[in-house]
């Protein structure tokens, strides 16, 4: 029998290493590779497609390389695949724009060929895995692309060290031209990371490569390259113009395009009845924000751009939009410029009411809260019964914190019902020969700082479909057409354009708050014009914002150092006074006032600072100065003003007035010590503390603390004592789950006082274990059980054993040992799974006494229909107090019961006193 099994294992392996090499790639690379450029991006990206294999090969991946040249290969992407399905599709295709994860301070720390690379049949080229950290390799690619750092506003002002370069150029006339540039050097491990992104009119070269689930890479894919290029904008799908010639305005509204990052201006233009584009409206986008849909524009503004505007004569006038990027390439939405809506302003929307922004409560200061408006009621749902002689309502409610909801009280058919638990669902009679048509809705509210109006309610009409037996609801013209945008201005930080709104969020027209997440870890995005291989050093530019919203303007600074600030004003001083001498020289008045505003200009530039700015440079070391220039950018940069505007995205809309605390405009969110709103899990908490404190204390006392019987532990001994008489091992399974799982911590923890108590019965005992961390501490309680037992010379080392981490190869081997070993007693403690009544019924089939306990509710009941005795729950953790005894178990064990108690009084409190309509009690109680 043995020869005839070892034959047929061999067959199978010989076989499946058949199939295996079947699912290999073959010698054919990668077929179809094709490369093109993005559209409409800012020449950044490219674009791959290529042929994927048939699941056949069983790829687990493809690798995507790409190389400034093709003989410098780096990967960049992995696609990972499911070997057993493959790619559905017919092509694969993988964008490589934006930017990049070029370098960080946690790369490899030296080049490396990509993993199962050898020297490639392809013009003997060697593929490389990403970039290491070492300067040498990766400091030359730096110019092959665009480069962002990112890093710490602490370490860029009071970690970096500056340092000058010098670079000289041959001018026509012969001339050497010297200039000189002062850089912040900052180290590699300084930087979160270093980002890369491609050049626009730059040829890159890319290639593909497939790996099979045997880690047998494909010959690499032809290798295709392609320039990408800067392309215009993309258009505007929809462009509104509403002209309200009673408030002597225009209104103009429209979407946004897929690609935002390259995009510099929005601009308007008015055209004019002989074909001529008037500039009337311009407004910047700067990442991270999403710049404004909208815009609102006086006759007056149009007139400063266009002096022949004349009101009076608006249908003369046609509009357009165009979107203008970086690189000035400008692309209009409309090939034919549209005419205006004319209508009233009393067709606008109301602005959203009690506009407030604060600081969220409770949190590690990352959140600033906005909400607005009366609380609202929706009705989600309405539905008959059989008889059509009850209907229930399913609803849905948005508060605030200026009107927290209470209770509603709605009426249906003169019927008003009080929903004091609002638990989204309340029904009503109704007579199914007259079925009701409206039902509205009243508000009970907690108003803090402001009542709601008594008369504020809401109410839907609705009416019922015999034929397809339906209840129709007639929605509110508002909620489907009207939603709200979200508008913010940071206090500094946005460059030139700190002065541009935000769009920040889109918010449904039932929505009454949202929470607009601050970013708590700023960043500071650097560009990296020079590395250094002697310091190890790169380098970026001193320019920083410094802007305070105390300040009229903000403020920016090009000197981080104080040997950089002198040689700035000593640079200006000479300037000025070379103005002055030249003014001194001049001879006509045109040329007089230009050198006198070019002299203002530069005096403004040496004098007048904003005074944290002064305060600043009378430090006398670096690292102080800059301490006070990083406190005023981390007060301010984090400090936003608000604005919410209503409406229907086609150019009716109405704003709120900018939120204005106590004449401070710019709110900034703090933090808190502790979550208010779950001061009563504090509460708790510390109860429950105190009753673990006095009942171990009462336990190491000696009192005796009741604990239920459970019959399962107390049958131990008894099943011990059959296996001995029997003369039969013990089987004990400690779960299939890892350390980390309780139910395995509890299962060992039994598994103590089993082997111990086996070791005093001189039983043996086997234990299989699935996880290999399991296995050495399972190992040593055996051990040590045998030397507590004082038997330490019964222990073998190989009762506690390794199967394998497969469930269903594990059950097998345990089925194995059940059957080979015809154990007496089998003992599953701890995290089952699918598994548990394959073990069970083997052990039934056996005839051995079955204990199990698990936690796992959805095997409880395959171990109680197959087990002699089952720990439930709770029991499993319990059993090892039972067992020990120990102070500390047991003390821990009697405060929980009487929490539970606690708890069972609390739930019982509750239902008691809101069947009497007094929920007081329940809403004490956080609601999740």
């Amino acid at each position: 029998m043995k020869k005839i099994f070892f034959i047929l294992v061999s067959i199978s392996l010989i076989l499946s290493g058949t199939l295996s090499a079947k699912t290999l790639p073959n010698n054919t690379p990668i077929e179809d590779l094709q490369i093109f450029d993005v559209p409409n991006d800012d020449g950044g990206g490219l674009a791959l497609n290529w042929k994927p294999f048939p699941k056949e090969k069983r790829i687990i991946e493809y690798r995507i390389y790409r190389g400034a040249s093709p003989d410098s290969l780096f990967i960049i992407a992995s696609i990972p695949v499911n070997p057993k399905t493959g790619v559905s599709a017919d092509t694969m295709r993988f964008n490589n724009e934006g930017y990049g994860l070029f370098v960080t301070a946690t790369s490899r720390g030296k080049l490396k060929h990509a993993r199962g690379q050898t020297k490639d049949d392809i013009g003997g080229r060697i593929l490389y895995r990403s970039f290491p950290r070492d300067m040498k390799t990766y400091g030359p690619f730096m110019d092959d692309y665009r480069i962002l750092a990112v890093t710490n506003p602490e370490d860029y002002l009071l970690k970096s060290v500056m340092k000058e370069f010098t670079e000289t150029e041959e001018l026509e006339d012969g001339t050497i031209d010297t200039t000189s540039t002062i850089l912040a050097g900052l180290k590699l491990e300084q930087f979160k990371y270093i980002l890369n992104k491609l050049k626009a009119d730059k040829e890159y070269y890319y290639a593909v490569q497939a790996v099979n689930n045997s880690r047998k890479c494909s010959p690499l894919s032809e290798i295709v390259s392609c320039i990408p290029i800067d392309n215009p904008p993309e258009k505007l799908e929809n462009f509104y113009a509403v002209n309200y010639k009673e408030s002597n305005e225009m209104r103009f509204e429209w979407s946004l395009p897929f690609f935002t990052t390259d995009i510099r201006s929005y601009n308007i233009y008015l055209i004019d009845e002989n074909d001529k584009k008037h500039l009337i409206f311009k407004r910047a986008s700067a990442y991270p924000y999403t710049s404004q849909t909208n815009a609102l524009v006086s006759y007056e503004e149009i007139k400063e751009k266009f002096e022949k505007f004349n009101s009076a004569n608006m249908e003369w006038y046609k509009f357009n939009i165009s979107i203008k990027d970086g690189a000035g390439q400008e692309t209009f939405a409309l090939d034919n410029p549209i005419v205006p809506e004319f209508t009233t302003p009393d067709i606008l929307p109301t602005a959203p009411e009690y506009f407030t922004v604060d600081d969220n409560p409770s949190d590690k200061g990352d959140k600033l809260r906005v909400y607005f408006g009366k609380p609202f009621v929706g009705i989600s749902q309405l539905q008959y019964n059989d008889k059509r002689t009850k209907l229930r309502v399913n609803y849905f409610y948005k508060e605030n914190p200026l009107f927290l909801v209470q209770r509603l009280f709605f009426t249906v058919d003169g019927v008003t019902k009080s929903e004091f638990v609002l638990n989204k669902k309340i029904d009503f009679k109704v007579d199914p020969n007259n079925l009701p048509n409206k039902i509205s809705i009243r508000f009970d509210c907690k108003n803090v700082g402001v009542e709601l109006p008594e008369n504020h309610s809401i109410s839907y009409a609705f009416n019922y479909d015999e034929k397809n037996n339906e209840i129709n609801l007639v929605t509110d013209e508002n909620i489907s057409k009207y939603y709200y945008q979200v508008y913010k201005m940071s206090s500094g930080g946005g460059g030139s354009d700190a002065d541009v709104w935000r769009y920040s969020k889109k918010l449904p027209y039932i929505e009454r708050e949202y929470l607009d997440k601050i970013d708590t870890k700023e960043s500071t995005f650097r560009g990296i014009p020079k590395y250094d291989l002697e310091t190890n050093r790169l380098y970026t530019n001193t320019y920083f914002d410094i802007c305070t919203w105390e300040d009229e303007r903000p403020f920016y600074t090009n000197a981080l150092y104080l040997d950089q600030l002198k040689q700035n004003n000593e640079e200006l001083a000479e300037e000025i006074a070379k103005l002055n001498k030249e003014l001194n020289e001049a001879t006509t008045e045109e040329e007089k006032e230009e050198l006198t505003e070019k002299i203002t200009q530069y005096t403004k530039m040496l004098n007048e600072k904003p005074p944290v700015v002064k305060e600043a440079n009378l430090q006398q070391t670096d690292k102080a100065r800059n301490k006070i220039l990083l406190k005023a950018h981390t007060n301010t940069i984090r400090s936003f003003r608000y604005f919410i505007r209503k409406t229907d995205g086609k150019g009716h809309f109405v704003d709120t007035e900018i939120f204005n605390l106590d004449g401070n405009e710019y709110i900034k969110p703090y933090p808190n010590w502790f979550k208010r709103n779950e001061t009563l899990t504090l509460i708790v908490m510390l109860i429950f503390g105190a009753l673990v404190f006095y009942m171990v204390k009462k336990a190491r006392r000696g009192d005796r603390l009741y604990i239920r019987p459970i019959s399962g532990i107390e049958e131990i001994d008894n099943a011990l004592g059959r296996a001995t008489e029997m003369g039969k091992p013990i089987l004990f399974v400690p779960g299939l789950s890892g350390i980390s799982d309780v139910a395995t911590l509890a299962g060992l923890a039994i598994l103590g006082k089993v082997a111990k108590k086996a070791a005093e019965f001189d039983t043996p005992i086997l234990v299989p274990v699935r996880d290999y961390i399991v296995l050495p501490i399972a190992q040593e309680i055996v051990k040590e059980a045998h030397y507590e037992a004082g038997r330490p010379d019964t222990y073998d080392k190989n009762s506690v054993f390794f199967i394998t981490t497969a469930q269903f190869a594990f059950v097998s081997g345990v089925n194995g040992i059940m059957i080979r070993e015809q154990t007496a007693t089998n003992f599953y403690m701890g995290m089952f799974f699918a598994e548990s009544l394959l073990m069970t019924e083997t052990g039934n089939m056996t005839g051995a006494i079955q204990i199990a306990g698990t936690d796992a509710i959805t095997q409880l009941p395959f171990f109680i229909t197959t087990c002699d005795y089952t720990l439930i729950g709770e029991e499993l953790y319990a059993a090892s107090a039972y067992l020990s005894r120990q102070p500390l178990i047991l003390g821990t064990l009697k405060a929980q019961d009487y929490m539970k108690f606690l708890i069972v009084v609390s739930v019982l409190l509750g239902t008691f006193l809101s069947t009497l309509h007094l929920p007081f009690f329940m809403k004490w109680f956080p609601a999740k």
